[in-house]
């Protein structure tokens, strides 16, 4: 309690002001409001065309003329593109409009139209082999798809860590090694620590979307590598850029990727167990001896309803794991750079200059937040300060 009490007086020295923070949690509400209604939006979507019997009369109209692969195709990039079309206009006041007011989109509307539909493809073809996987599964093993679908999705994702920072990534953003960086020795024994030394660090051309400044460590493998944002390089101090990179190699030390990748597919796998369980109450047509395609895919918008309520209710977990790697690689950029003031002053920037809320209420924490508070981090950076004397 003390610890956050010396955080919350240093955040409010430091400028992290309560006019700030008001503009912070109206810009985060205003973007939770629209991806609720949006979400919403989409549910009673999916529940009316279940409701309405609409679901079985596509299912048994292309199942009639078409075999599996036709009629799996089909049904699914029909309710994919009328989910993005519903999603649109949404996404566009979230990503575009929203970020343009508060001056952090860098993007014009065609730039922001042509990353929409890039991602539209992208996820089409990432969902469809999810959804095909799944169609077959539920036929082929009916009683245990649920765990035939949750080891795919652990390979999927491993394939995807794999393919993100050098095929996914630069379809969004231009990337390049680092190189000649004041840091750059220092960042190499950072590197080295963290087990990075082949794959090294990347720049990444944000400033061409957006203001914001960020970081990641995005790869498995031989394609691990930390990946600075422009942004970052451009206004941060060195010692700033230091503990951010010393932050993300940390997460490389602690292999958080497989942290994440292991829990979050071990609640995959809850979700869908629980999701098999309740929809054998909810329509007969999904018991094992009565499945058949045109069930599959009259049946599939109540399974995704009930799918997102059980996401939901389980995000906590996951964020929980999250925030938790989070800390950890907060306490590895603080033992490697032994430098907390660069850190707290980086976190106040992020709560002044990018309107992060740092003291959210704990329910939104709870279901929203992969990192712990500002406020947070701050009092850790305070206490791990205070454990060594300085």
């Amino acid at each position: 309690m003390d610890g956050m009490r010396a955080s919350i007086l240093l955040a409010a020295e430091a400028d992290i002001d309560a006019e700030t923070q008001k503009r912070a949690k109206e810009y985060q509400r205003r973007k939770r409001v629209i991806n609720w209604v949006s979400s919403i939006l989409l549910l009673i979507f999916l529940l009316a065309v279940y409701a309405t019997g609409l679901s079985t009369t596509v299912a048994e109209a292309l199942t009639d003329r078409w075999g599996f692969w036709g009629s799996s195709i089909g049904y699914f990039a029909l309710l994919f593109l009328v989910a993005m079309v519903l999603r649109a206009p949404f996404d566009y006041k979230d990503d575009f409009l929203i970020e343009k007011e508060y001056g952090f989109s860098t993007q014009t509307p065609q730039g922001w139209l042509k990353d929409l539909i890039k991602g539209w493809i992208l996820n089409f073809l990432i969902l469809g082999i999810a959804a095909l996987f799944t169609f077959w599964a539920l036929q082929a093993v009916p009683r245990l798809w649920w765990l035939v679908v949750g080891l795919g999705y652990v390979v999927l994702v491993i394939v995807l860590g794999q393919l993100f920072p050098v095929l996914i990534l630069p379809i969004f953003y231009r990337l390049k090694p680092l190189e000649n960086h004041p840091l750059q020795e220092k960042i190499e024994q950072f590197l080295q620590k963290g087990d990075l030394r082949a794959q090294g660090i990347y720049e990444m051309a944000a400033s061409e979307k957006t203001t914001k400044e960020n970081a990641m460590l995005a790869g498995l493998g031989q394609t691990k590598r930390v990946i600075l944002f422009d942004t970052l390089l451009r206004n941060r101090t060195p010692d700033e850029i230091e503990v951010v990179v010393a932050h993300e190699v940390g997460h490389s030390y602690h292999k958080h990727m497989w942290t994440l990748i292991i829990s979050q597919s071990l609640l995959f796998l809850i979700t869908l167990f629980l999701l098999d369980l309740i929809m054998w109450q909810i329509d007969p047509r999904f018991v094992p001896e009565k499945r058949t395609l045109t069930s599959i895919l009259a049946v599939l918008p109540i399974m995704l309803v009930v799918f997102s309520a059980l996401s939901f209710l389980l995000r906590p977990l996951a964020l929980w794991i999250s925030r938790r790697c989070e800390r950890q690689a907060d306490t590895f950029a603080l033992d490697a750079t032994g430098k907390p003031h660069a850190l707290i002053r980086f976190w106040v920037d992020m709560a002044r200059k990018q309107l992060s809320d740092a003291y959210p209420h704990p329910l939104i924490k709870l279901f929203y937040y992969s990192h712990p508070p500002l406020s947070e981090r701050i009092a850790l950076a305070e206490r791990w300060a205070h454990s060594k004397g300085a």
